[in-house]
């Protein structure tokens, strides 16, 4: 019995050693995992393709096990199956709380992820930008350019001007011009073929109808050439001002400025090179044309011999601002150009100006046909025009020099129009340096085509006036010409009823005061005009 309770003890004794022993150790390796981080993967959700929680979940692991029942609770709540994200969402909220209950925190949780869908979510959106824009530009560059398939493009556009005109003259002025009849008529009717080809190939070739039909453009153009830029060749527009290439149903006015028809020469025969700047803000034009007209009453009578014409026009526009809508913001123009002509033969200088008819009975208020007799003749031009918004301002002079004793004349041009109708302009044509069509807002037009209405709306008015000065006094004098010097005044309306239909009305005032030498005396001429324009 003895030896019973002895073994007994002994038994104890061990077994008390071995339980203190092994909670020493215990106690240890566990003070060593607090240290570290232990990853416990994180229970899938009920739905597979929410990828949410399916990353790893780096926490410090604490003495006591991973309560896995209060998750549980959340997973067999009912309420929660009807939307995903919302069981994610308590899910991770319940772990986060029996985290922070032990000391825990979700190191590699929630805000990262969210940051992450943010940068996605930025990233798609600027993906959708690039795509958007680059369809535009893809669209944008089908209008442009030809269809492999058909490597030229034609299009049919004209216009057709009517006028009805009104005249009172003084005596003195029924004495000198004659009694000019009042007029209704076709001012002008013109048709134009154009097109492009092979992606840098330009062509135009029209006529226009009046007492006659006469050639106006027909030119090939080839663009940006290397060292030549674009290369026109064929009958188009010399260039000497702003208004010498204003297109007919672009012009301000009834009629193209009278100051600068007595100096600038036209449609020609010829060659030339244009070059641009950066954004075609900047321009050079060159040409080399034959001196006669083939279509328009000459300012040069030749004979068989009939010279030629050096021509350039620089250009510049350093302030240009154009709205998305293609109102143009603010527009300041600067430019200059200058032509020689050298005569063949005994050819004779023809300076005239007119009145703004376009009739027969259109009176010459002054005239005069200067022998050249191998002279030459020049003309500089400058110009500048400032618009901003509805409101533009142009300026242009002229000095006429023939050489060798034949004298010199000299012409101005003020231009200044106001659209009264708010955010209406004419927009800036870069590649030829002028003022074009008007731009106006969809709501505001009058008769609209498309929709086939009228009257939903006024159009677009603009107020318009012009003052000019055309000197011929110190020209030298031929027997039988009617020089001297013009003053006129010009005011109007433009009423436009949608981009294609305009009608003028102008009122001119012409001061005309001849020349010492001439029995004419000073003359008073009033012009009335009702201009209407449709173009297509």
């Amino acid at each position: 019995m003895e030896w019973r309770i002895r073994a007994t003890c002994l038994c104890a004794f061990v077994f008390s050693i071995c339980a203190l022993w092994t909670n020493d150790l215990t106690s240890v390796f566990a003070a060593e995992l607090v240290n570290d981080d232990v990853f416990v993967e994180a229970p899938t959700p009920r739905n597979s393709d929410i990828s949410l929680r399916e990353s790893i979940v780096a926490i410090p692991f604490s003495e006591e096990a991973y309560d896995e029942e209060a998750n549980d609770d959340v997973m067999k709540d009912e309420s929660f199956k009807e939307s995903d994200e919302e069981y994610v969402d308590a899910w991770v909220a319940n772990d986060a709380a029996i985290l922070s209950r032990r000391g825990g925190v979700l190191t590699g949780g929630i805000p990262e992820l969210e940051a992450l869908q943010d940068q996605i979510a930025e990233l798609q959106k600027t993906t959708e930008e690039l795509r958007a824009d680059l369809e535009a530009e893809q669209k944008k560059n089908a209008k442009k350019d030809p269809k492999p398939s058909d490597p030229f493009t034609m299009k049919l556009t004209g216009h057709v001007s009517m006028d009805a005109v009104s005249i009172s003259e003084n005596d003195e002025a029924k004495a000198a011009f004659g009694d000019t009849k009042n007029s209704f008529t076709f001012r002008d009717t013109r048709i134009t073929m154009k097109g492009s080809g092979h992606g840098n190939l330009e062509y135009a070739f029209g006529v226009g109808v009046n007492n006659k039909i006469s050639l106006k453009d027909a030119y090939l153009r080839v663009k940006d050439m290397k060292y030549l830029g674009n290369i026109t060749v064929g009958h188009f527009y010399t260039e000497s001002g702003m208004e010498s290439i204003q297109l007919t149903y672009d012009r301000v006015f009834a009629s193209v400025d009278e100051c600068s028809t007595s100096f600038y020469l036209a449609r020609r025969l010829g060659v030339s090179s244009t070059h641009y700047g950066a954004d075609q803000r900047s321009r050079a034009f060159f040409g080399v044309f034959a001196a006669p007209a083939v279509s328009t009453t000459p300012h040069y009578i030749w004979d068989n011999d009939p010279g030629f014409i050096l021509n350039t026009r620089l250009t510049a526009a350093p302030i240009l601002t154009v709205d998305e809508d293609g109102f143009t913001r603010e527009v300041f123009h600067l430019g200059a150009s200058h032509y020689w002509l050298c005569p063949g033969g005994e050819n004779k200088l023809r300076l005239y100006t007119r009145g703004q008819m376009w009739t027969g009975d259109n009176p010459y208020f002054l005239d005069g046909a200067i022998p050249l007799a191998g002279r030459s003749y020049s003309v500089s031009q400058a110009e500048a025009a400032y618009q901003r918004g509805e409101f533009a301002l142009t300026a242009e002079g002229y000095v006429c020099n023939v050489y060798d004793g034949g004298g010199t004349a000299y012409g101005t041009a003020l231009v200044s129009r106001y659209f009264l109708t708010p955010h209406c302009s004419r927009t800036y044509v870069k590649d030829s340096g002028r003022f074009g069509s008007i731009t106006m807002p969809e709501e505001n037009v009058f008769l609209n085509f498309k929709e086939r209405t009228v009257g939903q709306n006024w159009g677009a008015l603009e107020a318009v006036a012009k003052w000019t000065w055309t000197e011929m006094n110190n020209l030298k004098y031929v027997p039988g010409a009617t020089y001297g010097s013009v003053h006129r005044g010009v005011m109007g309306f433009n009423w436009f009823m949608n981009h294609q239909a305009f009608i003028a009305f102008n009122w001119e005032h012409a001061f005309v005061k001849h020349h010492k030498n001439n029995k004419r005396a000073k003359a008073d001429y009033d012009t009335f005009i009702t201009q209407l324009t449709f173009k297509f």
